[in-house]
């Protein structure tokens, strides 16, 4: 994968497209935000249905959040520092608001798996 790559030998490239990256304000005209959840993976969460693995494989989980970064209206990403490297590198997060999310809790099959302060 190209993004192992440039990551393992350009390091900086991150910070580099970081602040090339354009921006747009937190809130459009309509006063809403579409915000897709992808940082769920950090804390074991890799189901969707009766596919125990579906957010396992790393390269078809950035190519689908790309995918659905594309589409409008949606606003932005909550993700993990590392899935919001990638996304950065590929040119997905231009013009999108980023969230970080940094610890995550709530294992899943846990009973507080939904509480997740």
């Amino acid at each position: 994968m190209e993004l192992v790559r440039l990551r393992a030998h350009r390091p900086e490239a991150v910070a580099e497209a970081a602040a090339r990256r354009p921006r747009r304000p937190l809130v459009g005209d309509n006063g809403r935000l579409m915000i897709i959840a992808a940082d769920h993976p950090a804390r074991g969460a890799l189901a969707v249905g009766d596919r125990k693995f579906a957010m396992a494989n790393r390269a078809d989980l950035l190519e689908r959040l790309c995918l659905a970064l594309s589409r409008p209206g949606v606003d932005g990403v909550l993700a993990t520092a590392d899935i919001l490297d990638d996304l950065l590198l590929l040119g997905a997060l231009d013009h999108k608001v980023v969230l970080g999310s940094m610890n995550r809790g709530g294992l899943q099959g846990a009973s507080y798996e939904l509480d997740d302060r």
